[in-house]
């Protein structure tokens, strides 16, 4: 098999969906009058990038041959059951990040970094520090102590930065006199839906929030390919369609072992880092000590290889049909959430019910054990 570091570069703005871009109203969806891009792809959106793209320089898009295209991508797109993927070519993908242009890490901090301000001969300099946590003697009917952190401050909430080591972090949003380095440009846009004959719809006005990326930045994964992949076949086709928009980015492909990856210290309790978004099923507050944590909502599209399919919908409320479909809700834990368990086997026993390998193929459910 064969491994690369993938990197995607937007060659202007993305627009990647979140969940609550619909809600009901009245019997009917319709679209918020707000909507913001989500930072990052979700990985069902990589994974299926991935299969398109092997499409395209295998000369099957549109598809004309049923048989050679599931021989290339497998028959289905991702889903939730029990039995194993075969995506046949893409064996599997990381966890999405961001890389710079020296092929730095840098992943959403663990969730128990926080920044914090210091003075530093009478210059102000923002810094990295991991919360220590402290335990009161508190007996209640579930445990018989309380764990908390004296440094966090409730109103400050929990930090958000990209992390690679304990010196070496990046702003998300760029701010050209507070953040230069910061990776993600803001941009707006407002709008009015008009319907047909240019009338103005009532619930036809919106705002939506895109992103650029600032220049030394691109999005990669690390992707395992079986040995049928012809690397020489990506040189000419160098761009590829992603997001809710459709918006263009330049593929490139590179050893893997460039990666500079990630600098997480050991820890004098075992605890997980999610180093990717979760899925957890019949998980209870009892299977660790103490966590800090955040969830999502999110949904993927199911597709089948047909002859007509198109991969992606115009309609994005999905209306069912034979080739494409729209999940139901799950909820996920968002990378950097962090676990902290009394001992190893107690973090063991919570692990085996992160590692569902169908998740894992696709870069959820990634995870880091430090102790």
């Amino acid at each position: 098999m064969s491994k690369y570091l993938i990197k995607l570069k937007p060659v202007d703005t993305f627009f990647f969906s979140q969940e609550n871009k619909y809600r009901k109203k009245k019997g009917k969806y319709e679209a918020e009058y707000f909507q913001r891009s989500g930072y990052f792809p979700q990985q069902t959106t990589l994974i299926g990038m991935l299969r398109y793209y092997i499409l395209l320089i295998n000369g099957q898009i549109p598809i004309t041959d049923k048989s050679k295209a599931e021989s290339l991508i497998g028959k289905e797109s991702f889903h939730i059951t029990n039995k194993p993927l075969d995506f046949k070519m893409i064996k599997n993908i990381s966890e999405v990040f961001i890389i710079d242009k020296e092929n730095k890490k840098y992943i959403p901090n663990p969730k128990d970094y926080i920044l914090k301000k210091q003075t530093q001969r009478d210059k102000e300099k923002t810094i990295i520090k991991r919360l220590e946590k402290n335990n009161l003697d508190i007996k209640t009917n579930f445990t018989d102590h309380f764990s908390y952190f004296p440094e966090f401050v409730e109103k400050e909430g929990i930090s958000r930065f990209l992390f690679h080591k304990e010196t070496d972090w990046l702003p998300y949003d760029y701010d050209e006199k507070e953040n230069p380095h910061g990776v993600f440009i803001k941009l707006e846009r407002i709008g009015i839906t008009k319907a047909k004959g240019g009338k103005t719809l009532d619930n036809g006005f919106y705002k939506q929030v895109f992103y650029k990326i600032n220049n030394p930045y691109s999005f990669g994964i690390i992707a395992e390919f079986d040995d049928d992949f012809d690397l020489d076949k990506t040189i000419k086709f160098p761009f590829v369609p992603m997001g809710t928009e459709k918006n263009i980015f330049h593929i490139t492909f590179e050893n893997a072992d460039k990666l500079q990856d990630i600098d997480i210290k050991t820890f004098n309790q075992p605890k997980i880092v999610l180093m990717s978004d979760a899925y957890i099923e019949n998980h209870s507050h009892t299977d660790y000590d103490f966590a800090i944590s955040q969830t999502k909502t999110f949904r993927f599209l199911e597709t089948k290889v047909t002859s007509d399919s198109t991969y992606y919908s115009k309609d994005p409320l999905l209306k069912r049909n034979n080739s494409i479909q729209r999940s139901q809700k799950f909820n996920l834990f968002e990378a950097g959430s962090v676990f902290y368990f009394n001992d190893e086997k107690q973090m063991d026993k919570f692990y085996n019910k992160i590692n569902n390998e169908n998740f894992k193929k696709i870069g959820y459910n990634k995870t880091l054990k430090i102790f």
